[in-house]
């Protein structure tokens, strides 16, 4: 005889809530390197590089060693080939084979010379370098891929981030983007950008900002020409906002959250559960080489109709932000906020609880969907519809619980969306613990 056999699309996937043996037939206790995806198993795709971070430099003043005698990175390495060495005697050095063995050009042998591309330590006949250019990797942790948007429509340009200095990916390679500027930064200070107003001859302009607290790192904007430092005046005792966690557009206003202000970045104060916005419109209020038309009192508190600012009613610090449909969701530690628009000049927003125990601890967590915001916080994987918000981790409720805040374990969770594939991936530190004595 014959046994039916019923054939049914994968849907289950990963469930760590049950004991095995009363687990769906789809479902499985362990599941690594593959995800359900239509009905199917797939393992996951493999990886491929786009490319290092890279710089271009001119080599100045008599040196011997590429690396140390300028200063650069000392995780720096040389790029092969990119050499162009300029010898006090007046010699051009290539390496044209990128073997690390230098010719005179036009080509006379035997002279040669030696270039240690780990190491950049240079060795010629005799004579100490005075001039060239070179291009290397500065070996610096990435800190953020961001989309910076270009005046045409529909293009978008990736700008990428280390600890120190700004790239963009142009032709094959990656390259720095507008050099002179550099920022000071930890390896988990991730780079938060918005793309909000225009410059002059109407470029759009591009924001950033690294919450480090660091005196190197004030907001700065772009227009793909020059960075300028933002830190705005915000009331008549000449205090500045210096620093953010955030910045977004809301409402034809920029707004910032978890700020730090005071008359100079280092004498600031933190004020982690605030939000300030900008007046309606230009939210300039310093001339730059970037912007003429500005608004003096733009963040001003204390005039009327201009800027302002709101404090959540809690001690937790605000930890990421995002839009529901027409509300701003914001998360806090252990708790859920949404900001609504109120239509008035003087108090254009008020602040409402969503839920008292529900959070996200980690900014770059919170990934925006059509109709909530994701983010992960110390209870779970909650999810905001701006009216409540909910765990959706049941099936792997214990997960969360194994993400560590010892070496900002928290700051370095980092999530992101893929629209074709309709998934959401997050990297994280995990270290599991093996008993309840464990920190």
């Amino acid at each position: 005889g014959y046994q039916p056999l019923h054939i049914s699309g994968m849907e289950t996937g990963l469930v760590q809530s049950r004991q095995e043996f009363i687990l769906p037939n789809d479902a499985y206790p362990k599941l690594e390197n593959a995800y359900v995806w239509r009905e199917r198993i797939r393992r996951r795709q493999g990886l491929s590089t786009l490319g290092r971070l890279k710089r271009s430099v001119s080599a100045t003043g008599a040196t011997t060693n590429l690396i140390t005698d300028l200063s650069l990175e000392s995780t720096a390495s040389l790029v092969p080939g990119s050499i162009v060495l300029v010898s006090s005697a007046g010699s051009v050095w290539t390496d044209p084979l990128a073997d690390g063995v230098l010719q005179r050009q036009p080509p006379f042998a035997p002279l040669a010379g030696t270039i240690n591309y780990a190491t950049g330590a240079f060795s010629g006949p005799g004579t100490p370098l005075t001039g060239g250019t070179f291009s290397y990797y500065p070996g610096l942790p990435v800190m953020g891929l961001r989309l910076r948007e270009l005046d045409g429509v529909n293009v978008e340009q990736t700008v990428a981030f280390d600890t120190k200095y700004a790239y963009t990916f142009v032709g094959t390679a990656w390259q720095e983007f507008i050099t002179g500027t550099t920022w000071s930064g930890t390896d988990s200070d991730f780079f938060w950008s918005t793309n909000y107003w225009v410059g002059d001859s109407n470029r759009k302009i591009f924001w950033v900002t690294n919450f480090s607290g660091i005196l190197g790192n004030p907001i700065r904007y772009t227009n793909g020409i020059a960075w300028a430092n933002f830190a705005p005046q915000i009331n008549s005792s000449a205090d500045k906002l210096t620093q953010c966690l955030a910045l977004l557009p809301f409402r034809g206003r920029l707004l910032a959250f978890n700020t730090l202000e005071g008359q100079t970045l280092a004498t600031s104060i933190a004020y982690t559960n605030r939000i300030r916005w900008a007046a309606i419109g230009n939210p300039f209020s310093d001339v730059s080489a970037i912007v003429t038309t500005v608004n003096a009192n733009a963040w001003k508190d204390d005039i009327r109709g201009q800027g302002g600012f709101l404090d959540i009613p809690t001690s937790e610090a605000i930890t990421a932000v995002g839009f529901v449909r027409d509300n701003l969701v914001i998360y806090c530690e252990r708790s859920t906020w949404q900001l609504r628009y109120t239509g008035r000049s003087i108090a254009p927003f008020q602040i409402e609880k969503v839920n008292s125990e529900l959070g996200s601890e980690s900014t770059f967590s919170a990934v925006q969907f059509d109709t909530s915001l994701v983010g992960i916080g110390d209870k779970g994987i909650v999810e905001c519809d701006s009216y409540k918000s909910e765990r959706i981790d049941i099936k792997i409720p214990d997960l969360v619980f194994q993400f560590q805040n010892d070496d900002d374990g928290t700051k370095r969770i980092h999530g992101i969306r893929d629209f074709q594939k309709r998934l959401a991936y997050w990297i994280y530190p995990y270290a599991p613990r093996t008993g309840p004595s464990d920190k």
